[in-house]
């Protein structure tokens, strides 16, 4: 049962007292509600996050083997080891056991802000966790997603290799033929590409610059009504294009923006997150990328998983008393797997590209 507000503050002014049985226990169940389903951590990860959207969320028990059963003919599976590990690839045929790893987030308060039921500090502290969980979160999963979009498949047997799925309009078409921005040439490759794979192309994830390109569509790109409804609606128009099939979602990690340096680029030909050497010798240094998914119902938790053992539980640090402090750790058990690659595109944008 959820608690009050009110029983919060209780507690909060009651966990103040440094010696008190009664406070360590308070202390005990504030860690505890940070883990609940309306606290701020949960709250900011639900806001900030975007693998929890491309991953299904699948639940374990601690001591269950976590394996899953694919049947795709040409790809492997890709998952993370490690937390801060570089992905593996695996094809051991039809079963794959997929790794999971901690994540923890901690923040604390001192017991003077305790005393004075100062809530907002504490409500502060949960989204500081809230903040490094989904940090840890997306680095893992856009990890892995960056290597399997991005791996060439050697073949097996007597299955051909196959290039990894790096789509770019051509350079040669300039700018008027949808080269050099987020153009509808491009779209129109990566659902293309999709189809030939048996596959759906139903969400875009793009950067804030990428939104930008289609605010400026011009002329060539649409017609002048369609540009009034970009002018009144912005990106948002693109949800209703050919059909109204695809999705398309900001997220601030990917383009040339200042925030994290456009953190999920492939910038020359290394890995920003692995620091690995790509396979496909097609992406340099002004180069941003947009990844296309098949997130249909039913399809999402053959294509990308995220097993995760029990719930996010939070405890209470007992250390942190001998500094007059308060403090809170909140751990989950996670992994991240692309069980089949062929659901994930790259659209590769060469920003160099002059008129």
């Amino acid at each position: 049962m959820a608690l009050s507000t009110e029983d919060k503050i209780k507690l909060l002014m009651i966990s103040g007292n440094q010696e008190s049985a009664e406070a360590a226990e308070a202390r005990k169940l504030i860690a505890k509600e940070f883990a609940a389903a309306d606290s701020p951590v949960l709250e900011l990860i639900a806001q900030e996050t975007t693998v929890r959207n491309i991953f299904s969320i699948i639940n374990f028990d601690y001591d269950s083997q976590i394996e899953f059963v694919t049947d795709v003919p040409r790809c492997a599976a890709y998952d993370m080891p490690k937390l801060g590990m570089v992905p593996r690839s695996q094809f051991d045929g039809d079963i794959i056991l997929i790794n999971t790893f901690q994540v923890v987030g901690r923040s604390e308060w001192t017991l003077r802000q305790a005393r004075g039921k100062r809530i907002d500090i504490v409500k502060l502290a949960g989204t500081r966790v809230g903040e490094a969980i989904t940090q840890h979160e997306e680095d893992a999963g856009w990890s892995v997603l960056i290597h399997a979009a991005n791996s060439n498949w050697a073949g097996a047997g007597m299955i051909p290799a196959a290039n990894a799925p790096i789509l770019q309009v051509p350079d040669a078409a300039k700018l008027e033929g949808g080269a050099g921005f987020f153009s509808k040439e491009l779209i129109n490759l990566m659902s293309i590409h999709m189809e030939r794979q048996g596959k759906t192309l139903t969400h875009v994830y793009i950067s804030p610059e990428d939104e930008g390109d289609v605010r400026m569509w011009s002329a060539n790109q649409v017609s002048y009504g369609t540009r009034d409804e970009i002018f009144k609606q912005g990106a948002g128009v693109l949800n209703g294009m050919w059909g109204g099939g695809v999705n398309y979602v900001k997220t601030k990690h990917l383009g040339l923006g200042a925030y994290s340096a456009g953190q999920y680029n492939m910038q020359t030909n290394v890995n920003p997150i692995t620091k690995e050497a790509l396979n496909n010798s097609a992406v340099t240094t002004g180069y941003t990328q947009v990844y296309g998914f098949d997130l249909r119902p039913n399809f999402r938790e053959r294509h990308f998983v995220m097993p995760q053992r029990g719930a996010m539980v939070g405890h209470d640090d007992p250390t942190m008393i001998t500094e007059l402090k308060a403090g809170v750790i909140v751990e989950e058990e996670i992994g991240f797997a692309v069980l089949d690659n062929r659901a994930i595109c790259v659209g590769n944008i060469n920003r160099n590209v002059v008129a």
